[in-house]
């Protein structure tokens, strides 16, 4: 199928749109007669969409008049007509297939060399070691020799555990992973308080490190402090009936970064519409694309419809950038960008839903409203569900009631005197 598709895009193709009222019958006369219909796509029970070879286009004349069809050309496409619109502009051609030579020769040499993961190491002194080594601007990337330089570059920086050398069309790219020292000890850390992300009824706490501010049954609020990161001293801390202390020799308190699970029961509230007949939007099968380059920060398009065809349509973009800028050779080319646009055009259709399916799609819709407010941990307790009453008798609306229980605990770093 693939090579179907290829030779007609080198042979031509017509985009064609048939009306009648037997578009069945217009089809299997089309398939009898060894006409190849492809990319079939019909907008309603009387108008279709297809796609067919400029071979096989003059044979659908006689089958439109069987079958009293009229056929419509929407666009023409493949090499044929390529090749007429460059017969018209013939320079656009020339220079079209020269700017191509000349890009493909410069993205033969490597024009940016760069180093990224450099914390400690001077990223200066890693673009000189690896212009010893042969990596450097202007150098032909089948030249170098990827496997020898990273060794060297590793020699040479014993600090960095990785050294990698990516390359990517004119740019290498050094990545560098320095040693990783050891994590800090605990009371070395920044102090920090844990406190309540949101509204809630407090259902336990455990705390690893700080003291507790709240308790089981009370009601906090967002921003509430739930763990506080200073601790007083054992003296000033409230002694459990029956435990002695030894003497505290502490004379202040201890700041430390408080950890902790502060679990409370939180509400959420949802709400979702649905109609009774929704509309739909989908593909039609019919694509065009600009191709747009932009240099010395103007924008030009170079090929592609000056206006899009379509009343409605999506569109994609792709974009690719080749720069050419260097310090140390005093290269200053402004970087070069093609973006591609992509236009598929979209038809409306009605989804009937009718009332239990109004009522479903609403529910889904009020419940992601709600998952995406909750945290990732998150246990759900009970939920319910409830149909409003509106006034559009043609609108279905939802709200849901969700209980859950949750960690509500956020760090928030402070300092100390």
């Amino acid at each position: 199928m693939v090579t179907k598709r290829w030779w007609s895009y080198l042979t031509g193709y017509l985009i064609i749109k048939v009306v009648g009222e037997d578009l069945e019958a217009f089809i299997n006369m089309a398939i009898t007669r060894g006409i190849l219909l492809w990319d079939i796509h019909r907008v309603n029970e009387n108008v279709l969409i297809a796609r067919v070879r400029i071979s096989g286009f003059f044979g659908l004349r006689h089958i439109s008049r069987r079958t009293r069809c009229r056929i419509r050309i929407r666009n023409r496409c493949g090499f044929p007509f390529l090749v007429v619109k460059l017969r018209k502009r013939k320079m656009l051609a020339v220079g079209s297939i020269l700017f191509l030579v000349i890009l493909y020769g410069l993205a033969s040499f490597v024009w940016v060399v760069r180093v990224t993961g450099s914390n400690n190491l001077d990223a200066e002194m890693i673009l000189q070691a690896a212009k010893r080594h042969g990596l450097r601007v202007g150098t032909l990337r089948s030249q170098m020799d990827k496997n020898l330089i990273e060794r060297q570059l590793k020699e040479d920086f014993p600090d960095a555990t990785f050294i990698n050398l990516q390359i990517r069309g004119t740019m290498v790219t050094i990545e560098i992973v320095e040693k990783v020292l050891p994590p800090e000890v605990e009371k070395e850390r920044q102090p920090a308080n844990l406190v309540a992300r949101r509204d809630g009824v407090i259902e336990d706490v455990v705390v690893m490190a700080g003291q507790a501010k709240v308790k089981p049954g009370d009601t906090v609020k967002t921003g509430q402090l739930l763990i506080s990161g200073i601790v007083p001293p054992a003296a000033e801390q409230e002694q459990m009936p029956g435990v002695m202390l030894p003497p505290s020799t502490e004379t202040g308190p201890k700041y430390v970064h408080a950890r902790g699970l502060v679990r409370a029961r939180v509400w959420y509230e949802g709400y979702g519409d649905a109609y009774l007949i929704e509309k739909e939007a989908q593909d039609s099968g019919e694509k065009t694309a600009q191709f747009w380059i932009t240099l010395g920060g103007k924008e030009v398009m170079v090929w592609g419809p000056r206006t899009i065809p379509f009343a409605d349509y999506r569109l994609t973009q792709e974009e690719k950038v080749w720069s050419f800028a260097n310090q140390q050779w005093r290269i200053n080319v402004p970087p070069i960008r093609l973006r591609v646009v992509n236009y598929y055009g979209v038809v409306e259709h009605q989804v009937v839903l009718g009332s239990e399916g109004a009522i479903r799609v609403a529910t889904e819709r009020a419940k992601k409203q709600i998952q995406e407010q909750r945290l990732e941990w998150s246990e759900t307790v009970q939920e319910d569900l409830e149909i409003m009453t509106v006034e559009d008798a043609n609108l279905v609306r939802i709200r849901t009631r969700l209980e859950a229980i949750e960690d509500i605990g956020r760090e928030k770093l402070f300092s100390h005197p």
